[in-house]
């Protein structure tokens, strides 16, 4: 009879502990724990990684395990330029690509043209991003030749002196003068100085946007579009897109209000200046322009709102917010098709505007 007792009572706890084990372990054995999200908008606390595009949040998760740019200003920008030949991809073949310099106040300024056909073609000034720290030619090599092969236009790129070396308004006096000589060598250049737009990302998309504020100001050349790509308009950086997105993704603010507060700007200058922030400009008789947002960065509210401040002013704009991808995304070509379709889609505004055809 006891053997029975005990024979019972261990078929009791065996049958108990079966019952617990099934209840707490997976089929597969394992246990599985939920991983943090890599990204929020802080304002909602709403995780942003379901809703970044695929390839957008593949970029993300290899620059995170790659540890980011380096620290020291020639490491920085020598890394930069190397994450964006490989971001663009393979470069596309252009009809003619053309290195040179310009006259500037501050010494020569280094340009490169693009030209997509032998023609006589409309001209469009770029000026590249990087905080105003880092970018040149080469990092924006593959996306301009995209766009001039697109747009059937002749690019000039624009390689304005950097911070910390160099404060404002040195890029801006970089950038404009670029612009007045290519109108005043137009015909060398074979180029048509009466389509004459700017363009830019970024802090390049700033610079485009004072380089047409500069010239309606002068009086003595017409820029007749305008194309910002994510561009910085106020850095102040308060916008409630810099409150959502602040620790990222791809850009962070602390890192961003630094370089623009601190090193673009001379001590005490204000940022409200409408040649550091055209948000706060007078934008009446602007040219039209095409203002592209990435859904995911904190300048996307600012950019927009300049945008709507054009419209205002009954200057016609094409304004675009595009879903899923991150700041810097036209640089991206090789590895995010929404860039292809950010290229597309300003190449388009720009044949338009000035009636050319693709060469691509």
């Amino acid at each position: 009879m006891k053997s029975l007792r005990r024979a019972i009572r261990f078929w009791m706890i065996a049958s108990i502990v079966a019952i617990a084990i099934a209840f707490v372990t997976p089929l597969n054995h394992s246990i599985t724990i939920a991983q943090e999200p890599m990204f929020r908008d802080l304002i909602t606390g709403v995780a942003i990684d379901d809703q970044l595009d695929p390839q957008a949040r593949a970029i993300l998760e290899a620059a995170a395990q790659s540890g980011g740019l380096p620290a020291e200003f020639d490491a920085k920008r020598r890394a930069f330029d190397a994450l964006f030949a490989d971001l663009g991809g393979t470069p596309e073949t252009i009809h003619q690509i053309e290195d040179a310099s310009v006259p500037g106040p501050n010494g020569d300024i280094p340009i490169r043209i693009y030209r997509p056909k032998a023609d006589k073609l409309p001209v469009i000034i770029y000026t590249h991003g990087g905080g105003f720290e880092k970018g040149s030619l080469d990092s924006h090599d593959r996306a301009l030749r995209l766009l001039a092969n697109r747009s059937g236009c002749t690019f000039v790129s624009v390689a304005y002196r950097l911070t910390p070396e160099h404060k404002f308004p040195t890029q801006t006096d970089d950038a404009f003068a670029v612009l007045n000589w290519v109108y005043d060598n137009a015909d060398t250049l074979n180029v048509d100085g009466d389509r004459l737009a700017v363009a830019g990302d970024s802090v390049g998309g700033n610079l485009a946007a004072v380089n047409a504020i500069r010239a309606r100001d002068a009086g003595r050349v017409q820029v007749r579009y305008q194309a910002l790509f994510y561009p910085v308009t106020d850095v102040t950086l308060s916008s409630d897109s810099w409150r959502s997105f602040a620790e990222g993704p791809w850009l962070t603010r602390d890192y961003e209000m630094n370089a623009l507060n601190n090193q673009y700007l001379p001590a005490g200058h204000d940022p409200k200046d409408p040649l550091v922030s055209p948000l706060y400009a007078n934008v009446q008789d602007l040219p039209p322009a095409f203002v592209a947002d990435a859904q995911f960065d904190g300048y996307r509210d600012e950019g927009q709102a300049y945008a709507g401040k054009l419209k205002d002013a009954g200057i016609p704009v094409i304004a675009k917010v595009y879903p899923g991808v991150i700041h810097d995304f036209l640089l991206m070509t090789g590895k995010l098709d929404v860039s292809m379709t950010l290229v597309e889609d300003a190449a388009s505004a720009l044949r338009e505007i000035f009636n050319t055809t693709s060469a691509a």
